[in-house]
């Protein structure tokens, strides 16, 4: 595992940069006390404090003239010194967020990175606080959305979602869109 986090380390490094020169000047980190508190409240966990930044991009990806939205980024800053740069962390999803999952990470992402590495993640848009989105749909009939936690799953997961999980996400998409 440390040696898979390595390699991404080097991998998106190039990605940091490349997303901080598309913010121009660079990314405005500023402490976000009250953001920190909010999500401690929300995972129930202290979590290591962190910084926030906005960084201006197109709303549609495909259209870099379509107008802008700012996209929420957040940063824990190295523990030791000399910093060497910083390591662009993506929680996936769909639905990860960077604001919820950074913070309670933090600590053994440092132990695995390195500890003089700044983490930065992010949340996508229509998740946390970038374009917060939320449908409140109630469960489509038959669906079985959620398993209990600790057991395995016992079927070939690929395959569900790509039949009932596309066509339940597709039916809660629909009924938001209403």
């Amino acid at each position: 595992m440390p040696l898979i986090i390595a390699l991404s380390t080097v991998a998106l490094y190039g990605a940091t940069l490349t997303m901080a020169q598309a913010a121009g000047e660079g990314l405005n980190f500023q402490p976000c006390p009250m953001l920190n508190a909010n999500i401690s409240a929300i995972t129930g966990l202290p979590g290591t404090p962190f910084d926030c930044a906005q960084l201006s991009v197109p709303l549609d990806y495909t259209d870099p003239a379509s107008p802008g939205l700012n996209l929420s980024i957040f940063r824990v800053n190295a523990t030791e010194e000399p910093v060497l740069g910083s390591v662009l962390i993506n929680f996936g999803g769909p639905g990860g967020t960077g604001a919820e999952n950074l913070p309670v990470m933090a600590e053994e992402a440092h132990k695995n990175i390195g500890a003089q590495w700044n983490l930065v993640s992010w949340d996508p848009r229509g998740t946390g606080y970038t374009i917060p989105f939320n449908c409140s749909v109630a469960t489509p009939a038959g669906s079985n959305v959620k398993r209990e936690l600790g057991t395995l799953a016992g079927t070939n997961l690929t395959e569900v979602f790509l039949t009932t999980g596309w066509e339940y996400a597709g039916q809660i998409a629909d009924s938001c869109f209403e």
